[in-house]
């Protein structure tokens, strides 16, 4: 991982990667990161920051609500609130965000997949690490980590496929698709990352993000992660829609 140099806890500390808005997985509307609560030999500056309102686990399901509004300079983003729904029987997590902003500004949910991601109009299918073998694993697992993990190429971050964290075994490969009543665009990048140190390397940290405009002053987008050989009754593509209201939205 990228060490930290003497300038991280300083008064660059908000300029580096790790600390910055954009380097997380986050919501940004006309690229506004959010606010900083303290600085360098100042005092902290009160009402800055989010909550989780809620949060349940259960047997088969678990949920987490946050409001992270107040985090932000208000400027660009007037209200975010964000709820995670993981479903532990197919392996399906539901990320919906809904965002308060100007008509047509511009929306950005971002985030850094810690593995390869191949991005494609509609989705993004995330490619799964290699996973250390083990004898409860069986034998899709101790065939993947069977295969030779690629060598990291120069300037590739901490976040390449080889160093992600190993995860419990369920598929493969997982998809991520964008859920939104309107027009989006997937847009694949990625960010320098340079510590201020004698023999610093330049990395770079991958990322992938769904841009929206607004078309409305409360705007809600989805982002569905989900097995990539996941399918219907059919046998097609599962696909998602958005339902419910503005209130209350539903996947």
């Amino acid at each position: 991982s990228t060490p930290y140099d003497e300038k991280y806890f300083g008064a660059m500390r908000w300029d580096y990667l790790e600390a910055r808005t954009s380097g997380h997985n986050c919501v940004m509307v006309n690229g506004e990161e959010q606010a900083e609560a303290k600085l360098k030999d100042q005092p902290w500056r009160d009402g800055i920051g989010g909550h989780i309102t809620s949060y349940v686990s259960e047997p088969a399901w678990a949920a987490i609500a946050m409001d992270p509004t107040r985090a932000y300079p208000g400027k660009e983003l007037k209200a975010w609130n964000r709820w995670i729904v993981l479903d532990k029987e197919t392996n399906i997590v539901v990320v919906l965000d809904k965002v308060s902003c100007a008509v047509g500004a511009e929306i950005e949910v971002r985030f850094h997949p810690g593995v390869e991601a191949d991005v494609s109009k509609d989705h993004v299918l995330l490619r799964a690490a290699a996973m250390a073998e083990s004898p409860r694993a069986g034998r899709q697992a101790n065939a993947a980590a069977s295969r030779p993990t690629p060598a990291p190429a120069a300037g590739e971050h901490r976040y390449a496929t080889g160093d992600a964290p190993v995860a419990r075994l369920r598929r493969t490969d997982l998809k991520m698709m964008p859920v939104f009543n309107g027009e989006f665009a997937l847009v694949h990048g990625r960010q320098p990352d340079l510590p201020v140190m004698q023999e610093a390397q330049l990395t770079w940290a991958p990322y992938f993000r769904t841009v929206v405009k607004a078309p409305a002053t409360e705007n809600v987008i989805a982002s569905v992660f989900c097995p990539a050989d996941l399918k219907d009754g059919d046998g097609a593509d599962v696909k998602f829609k958005l339902g419910g209201d503005e209130k209350n939205p539903t996947v």
